[in-house]
């Protein structure tokens, strides 16, 4: 429940993407902004993202409401490659994604690429979970 219970889990998350994830699946991003807490605040959905670098207009768009939107503390990303999956070139993409909203003091929990199969870049690149559980 926004504002009450934390996600402070995989699977807690991706229950809450594939919940809202449209179905059939297409190509689009979703960001679901976390409190200080990582207590869910907002989602927002982005479709249309075929492009794989989408994701860093996602994290700009992200910042930009940081500065509109009190307490966004964390997010979540999820893109949806239907079909797809992971590329070498995710990793660099979560390092700049990491960094920018880094800049602005929120938190990148999880980017969750989700086509054939579900991965995390982060994970790719051998980083420490995010996860408070």
């Amino acid at each position: 429940m926004a504002d009450v219970d934390p996600i402070d889990d995989a699977r807690t998350a991706l229950a809450l993407i594939d919940a809202l994830a449209s179905d059939p699946p297409v190509h689009e991003t979703m960001a679901i902004l976390l409190d200080r807490e990582h207590r869910g605040s907002t989602i927002v959905n982005f479709d249309g993202t075929v492009d794989h670098d989408a994701v860093l207009w996602v994290a700009d768009r992200v910042t930009e409401m940081a500065h509109r939107v009190d307490d966004i503390g964390a997010v979540i990303i999820a893109s949806f490659r239907p079909g797809g999956s992971d590329e070498l070139d995710d990793v660099e993409r979560w390092l700049t994604i990491d960094e920018q909203l880094g800049i602005v003091g929120i938190e990148l929990v999880e980017w969750f690429v989700i086509g054939s199969a579900v991965s995390c870049p982060r994970s790719l690149l051998g980083d420490a979970s995010r996860w408070a559980a």
